[in-house]
């Protein structure tokens, strides 16, 4: 993304950037992301092309900054002080929360954009780096929470894998279960690690 997202965005920017992101959410939820173009976008929108490309590369850059807007629904930081034991179920339920709240939208993008496509797998991807970066904290903060017999992060690897595995079992393909249902199945399919 050419826009310094470390720095707090004027309200010109953020304008900006909410208009592109809206633009973006709405196109999806009614065509394939394949058909979108970015003289599209900028026409939605009502901004030059000169205006997208001061902001970003191109569509596929918008997309992984749209997703980030998404993820910023997930309180981490109000998970930063949780009890140990329970901070893998906590992010697990923040992200099912995620899911649920963002169902709608994600029932409409499917509609449209094939499981396979390009805008599934991108947001698959998305939160699996979301995912993963939030474990290592988790596991490299609070060691006592991994196993020592098997590489950290081998094991972050692992959990970012089967907690994405559920979550995309569940809500891409449709295969139903309450979240207690589904953090059981983490745990179960977690229990080799000796995770908690």
């Amino acid at each position: 993304m050419k826009y310094d997202l470390s720095k707090k965005p004027t309200r010109g920017a953020q304008r900006t950037l909410a208009a592109f992101t809206k633009t973006l959410f709405n196109s999806i939820a009614e065509k394939d992301f394949a058909e979108i173009s970015v003289n599209e976008i900028c026409l939605s929108s009502n901004y030059p092309r000169a205006t997208f490309y001061n902001y970003f590369d191109d569509k596929y850059d918008l997309l992984n900054y749209a997703w980030s807007v998404l993820a910023q629904q997930i309180k981490v930081n109000e998970l930063q002080n949780a009890d140990q034991e329970y901070l893998l179920k906590a992010y697990f339920s923040q992200l099912y929360d995620l899911f649920v709240d963002q169902g709608t939208f994600i029932n409409q993008i499917m509609k449209h954009n094939s499981y396979q496509g390009s805008l599934m797998q991108s947001l698959i991807a998305y939160l699996k780096g979301e995912v993963l970066e939030l474990l290592n904290n988790c596991l490299l903060n609070n060691p006592q929470l991994s196993n020592p017999k098997i590489p950290l992060p081998l094991q972050v690897e692992q959990v970012t894998n089967t907690l994405i595995l559920i979550l995309d079992w569940i809500f891409l393909r449709e295969h139903p279960l309450t979240k207690e249902q589904a953090y059981q199945s983490l745990v179960l399919l977690l229990q080799p690690l000796g995770i908690k």
